[in-house]
């Protein structure tokens, strides 16, 4: 059972300013985004309001879906994003670890065309004005592009209801601070 702290423990000089707020955290780690995303449901469809969203990694991504949802419907936009970025391409009929090796053998050689896409498939690009190959991968600062991400966020995700720092977080490093949500 959760014990409840008093103003008076936290050392709070001013009770007449202290407020509650209710708070959602996410954390990032890839999949743990899909497992928010049911979470946030499953609050949602029983009415829990939130003051501050916060998150890190993909549980920026998901803050920045709730918070910025297009459609004003941010457990329905959520779910769609989830739904838009799951792998479909490994059959389902082949044995769970099996199925598990393929899917990420699938992810680190061809990414996934709704997140992420390898740099080698963009040598090109990259390299339009510049004398490197494909072998000088180990001057790279990173192996995938996120910029698909990017393109996909813009279906789910009105960046105007974010705070100024809060969308520019998200662009650059996928990191949204807290966000004070009006009801």
């Amino acid at each position: 059972m959760a014990t409840r702290v008093t103003p008076v423990q936290l050392k709070v000089r001013d009770t007449g300013k202290v407020q509650l707020e209710t708070v959602l955290v996410m954390q990032g780690g890839g999949s743990l985004g899909a497992y928010e995303c049911g979470v946030y449901k499953t609050l949602a469809n029983r009415g829990i309001k939130f003051d501050i969203i916060a998150g890190t990694s993909i549980g920026a991504i998901n803050a920045a879906i709730i918070v910025g949802s297009k459609n004003d419907e941010p457990a329905r936009d959520l779910e769609d994003f989830w739904l838009d970025v799951a792998e479909k391409i490994t059959p389902p009929a082949l044995p769970d670890n099996i199925r598990c090796l393929v899917s990420s053998t699938y992810a680190a050689m061809y990414g996934n065309m709704k997140a992420f896409v390898p740099l080698w498939f963009m040598m090109p690009h990259l390299n339009a004005n510049e004398n490197q190959s494909l072998l000088s991968y180990y001057k790279w600062p990173y192996l995938y592009s996120t910029t698909p991400l990017k393109t996909t966020l813009l279906k789910y995700v009105d960046f105007s209801k974010l705070s100024p720092s809060a969308a520019n977080m998200v662009d650059i490093s996928g990191m949204v601070p807290c966000r004070a949500i009006p009801h």
